[in-house]
C-alpha cells in the first residue's frame, strides 16, 4: 500500500501518514497537531522537514491510498463496521499483518479539504469519530490500552452517546 503527501488548499502540510494509533502516540500526535494547527512557524518547518522523505509507516490516509486489487480482496476489503474514520487505519493494520509494507511517497502531493465528507455535521463527526477510534482499539489494541481509552472519553464527556462541547 502507498500513499502521496497531502497538503491543504493554501499549501500548508496535512499528515497523511503515521505510526499505528496507540493511547500514548494519540495524546502525543494530538498535541503536535493542535501546535501545528496554531502555526507556529518552527512546528510547520519542523514537521514539513520530517516528512519530507518517502519511508515505510504505520498507516497512509484512506483520502488518498493506493493499494493492489489483490490484495486488497485477500484483505477483505474496509471493514464495513467503520462507517468513517480509522477505517484506513484498520486497513493499513491488516495490510502490515499479511506481512506487507505500507509505504509514504511525498513525490506526489495533493490537495486534501480537509472534513469535506463531513462539513456542516460537527456534532455527528464527532461522535462518530469516537465509535470508530474504540472499535479500533478494541480490535487491534491491547485491552489494558481499551479501557484508558473509555476512561478518557468517559471523563471528558466525549465518549459516544454523552454530550460533548
Amino acid at each position: 500500500m502507498i500513499g502521496p503527501g497531502l497538503c491543504c488548499p493554501d499549501g500548508r502540510f496535512q499528515f497523511s501518514c503515521g505510526s499505528l494509533p496507540t493511547f500514548g502516540g494519540e495524546i502525543r500526535d494530538k498535541a503536535w497537531y493542535r501546535l501545528l494547527d496554531d502555526r507556529i512557524g518552527w512546528v510547520e518547518e519542523r514537521t514539513a522537514t520530517s516528512f519530507s522523505d518517502q519511508r515505510d509507516v504505520g498507516w497512509v490516509t484512506g483520502a488518498a491510498l493506493f493499494i493492489r486489487k489483490d490484495l486488497f480482496h485477500q484483505l477483505g476489503g474496509f471493514d464495513e463496521e467503520f462507517f468513517m474514520y480509522f477505517e484506513d487505519k484498520d486497513l493499513c493494520n491488516r495490510v502490515l499483518n499479511a506481512g506487507r509494507k505500507v509505504r509514504y511517497f511525498p513525490g506526489v502531493s495533493l490537495v486534501h479539504l480537509k472534513a469535506g465528507s463531513s462539513s456542516g455535521t460537527e456534532s455527528l463527526t464527532a461522535v462518530e469519530y469516537r465509535r470508530s477510534q474504540l472499535r479500533y482499539y478494541r480490535k487491534h489494541r491491547p485491552g489494558v490500552e481499551n479501557r484508558l481509552l473509555q476512561y478518557y472519553l468517559w471523563i471528558t464527556g466525549k465518549s459516544p452517546g454523552t454530550k460533548t462541547d
